[in-house]
């Protein structure tokens, strides 16, 4: 691909590189997955959620699409989204309450080390706050040989 630049008498080209090298490496960090370790909890990598450890999901009557008296479906996402690595305003799961619990399975036996959880920043945050975030968790492990959802 050909470049057409054009080269000032202040040497602005040279600085218009620099800045849209300083763009890419931008995109390019917002790109990775900042934690950097790896990250078991994926459907990708074999994970699911065990629905008889898992909270029910919030149910609103704005996400509801009601067709007379029956509810034909409901908008909001589910437990599963948790194993997915889209970490965007809305993209969330919601459970009714302020304490909730989510079983996941894991494709292999792990030895955790560390558990992170991720949440968009209040600078992404459409309304200016975060208070449906997660402030405290509690992890615990059950190992089982015949696991059986």
């Amino acid at each position: 691909m050909a470049r057409h630049t054009r080269t000032s008498k202040d040497g602005s080209t040279r600085q218009a590189e620099q800045i849209m090298e300083i763009v890419a490496n931008v995109m390019k960090k917002l790109q990775e997955d900042y934690v950097h370790v790896a990250d078991f909890a994926l459907r990708s990598a074999g994970a699911s959620i065990v629905l008889s450890g898992t909270s029910l999901n919030y149910v609103s009557d704005s996400d509801n699409a009601p067709w007379y008296s029956f509810s034909l479906w409901n908008h909001s996402p589910g437990p599963e989204v948790i194993l997915q690595p889209d970490v965007h305003p809305g993209n969330c799961w919601a459970f009714p309450g302020s304490k909730g619990s989510v079983m996941v399975k894991l494709a292999r036996n792990i030895h955790p080390v560390a558990v992170t959880v991720q949440h968009i920043p209040i600078t992404m945050s459409h309304d200016g706050h975060i208070k449906s975030a997660l402030k405290d968790f509690e992890v615990y492990v059950r190992h089982t040989l015949n696991f059986r959802r």
